[in-house]
């Protein structure tokens, strides 16, 4: 096998690992749309443009997560003596509160508009704290 089909060969497993992870972690097709174009698959000249996506949906989910996992703990916290399927019941509303939250457009406590990626609230000075 020369090089040339080896190194091909290798791109072409990249791609599909970096398309596959591109779905598997939610990423909009519209934000690609926007920067290639509509339908334009992955290939050697825009992986970089994939893997960027990929890259701010993931600190987007952990954002998401670290929310969570910050109203979770203030709600077991505050509420020690509930049952078990009473403190599920609040997480699994919190989340799907989240969830739902995350992706509309809303203005935030600060009085800006916050667009459905929901990025505001890493530069915002007031949801920071």
């Amino acid at each position: 096998m020369s090089q040339l089909s080896e190194v091909t060969s290798v791109l072409d497993e990249l791609q599909k690992l970096i398309y596959s992870a591109f779905e598997r972690v939610g990423c909009s097709r519209k934000v690609l749309e926007d920067m290639l174009g509509l339908n334009v698959p992955i290939n050697t000249n825009n992986m970089i443009v994939y893997l960027g996506i990929i890259e701010q949906r993931a600190n987007e989910l952990l954002n998401i997560l670290h929310y969570v996992n910050l109203k979770v703990s203030r709600s077991l916290s505050l509420s020690l003596s509930l049952s078990l399927s009473t403190t599920i019941t609040i997480i699994v509303i919190a989340i799907i509160g989240l969830i739902c939250w995350a992706c509309d457009s809303h203005v935030c406590v600060c009085g800006k508009t916050v667009d459905t990626r929901g990025l505001h609230g890493l530069a915002c000075s007031v949801t920071a704290r």
